[in-house]
């Protein structure tokens, strides 16, 4: 079992590599994806080796497994999504990967496989929840819009009336206008000349 010494003076152990903390400068921890042989290892130092594989193949799974004799939550796919362990009364974690009573700084990096599972298995809901906001944002939108045309219109019915008539003095369907028609219009009065004119060009008005 090799054994690595951080800068930081933490401790990787089974060939795990020693990674500084990209917000924490000078402060490392293990990364256990890196580790000897076939095996997989959790923990603080790299030192839990996985007892149990969480495939129905009962494969080596980088993703999924317990440590520390830790049962599976549930059965998937070779390096598929982790469903948790059910861990003895003196572990705990995705992985049973630490001890009860050791100390785990907040801000330790979890195994990066153990993060990215964590992270899938809430990403459904939280998506599931925004839409569902979404939604019920613009149903109350459209209510409220739906709302204040009514207010309006109850507190302003003048405003309905005007409309009403000036849909009334619009255009006939045909494009005529009803009261500027052209069989609507009397004819201008004829003067004495053009009757007297009239009259003379009427064949045999002169016969008696």
């Amino acid at each position: 079992m090799s054994t690595t010494e951080c800068q930081d003076s933490h401790v990787c152990h089974n060939g795990a590599l020693c990674v500084e903390d990209p917000d924490r400068e000078g402060s490392f921890f293990c990364d256990c994806d890196a580790t000897d042989g076939n095996a997989v290892y959790a923990g603080l130092s790299c030192e839990h080796e996985a007892t149990v594989y969480c495939n129905a193949e009962g494969e080596i799974s980088t993703t999924s497994f317990c440590t520390n004799t830790g049962t599976c939550d549930g059965l998937g796919e070779v390096n598929g999504e982790h469903q948790g362990c059910t861990c003895g009364d003196m572990y705990y974690g995705d992985f049973c990967q630490f001890v009860k009573n050791q100390k785990v700084p907040e801000e330790w990096p979890q195994k990066s496989l153990e993060t990215s599972s964590s992270a899938s298995k809430d990403s459904g809901p939280n998506s599931t929840a925004i839409i569902a906001s979404l939604v019920s944002v613009a149903v109350v939108l459209m209510f409220s819009i739906a709302w204040f045309v009514y207010r309006h219109r109850m507190q302003h019915p003048h405003m309905v009336d005007k409309t009403r008539d000036a849909r009334e003095m619009e255009i006939d369907v045909d494009g005529s206008d009803t009261m500027n028609s052209p069989s609507s219009v009397s004819p201008p009065p004829r003067s004495a000349f053009q009757t007297e004119k009239d009259e003379k060009d009427v064949p045999g008005a002169d016969v008696i």
